[in-house]
C-alpha cells in the first residue's frame, strides 16, 4: 500500500474530507475507493434495498471508466454493486441501470 493510500485512507475511514494532488500512478484511485468500499461493506446492514451508498464524480468519460473498473474489482468480493453513469449517454438507460444496481 502506498503512503498516499495509508494517509488518506486513515482520514477517509474516519469520514473526514481529504484533498489529494499527486502524479499519475501514485495510487489516488485506491486511496479513496478502498475506504469507501470498506465503509459500505461494514455498514451494509444499515442500507435499504436500492439505496445509493456512495456517489463518485470524475471530470471525464475515460476516468469514469477507469475508476468504475477499479471499483468493480474491489467491490465484487464483498458483494457491492457498481453502476457507471456517463454524461452524453441515453438518460433512460442510465436511470434503469441505477435502479437495477
Amino acid at each position: 500500500m502506498a503512503e498516499l493510500q495509508r494517509q488518506a485512507g486513515k482520514l477517509l475511514i474516519e469520514r473526514k474530507d481529504v484533498i489529494v494532488q499527486a502524479p499519475t500512478g501514485s495510487g489516488k484511485t485506491l486511496a479513496y475507493l478502498l475506504p469507501v468500499v470498506t465503509i459500505l461493506h461494514a455498514t451494509r446492514e444499515d442500507w435499504r434495498l436500492n439505496e445509493i451508498g456512495s456517489l463518485i464524480v470524475v471530470p471525464n468519460r475515460e476516468l469514469a471508466i477507469q475508476v468504475s473498473g477499479v471499483c468493480r474489482r474491489i467491490a465484487e468480493p464483498v458483494h457491492l454493486n457498481v453502476a457507471t453513469i456517463i454524461g452524453g449517454k441515453n438518460v433512460e438507460e442510465q436511470v434503469k441501470k441505477l435502479k437495477n444496481n
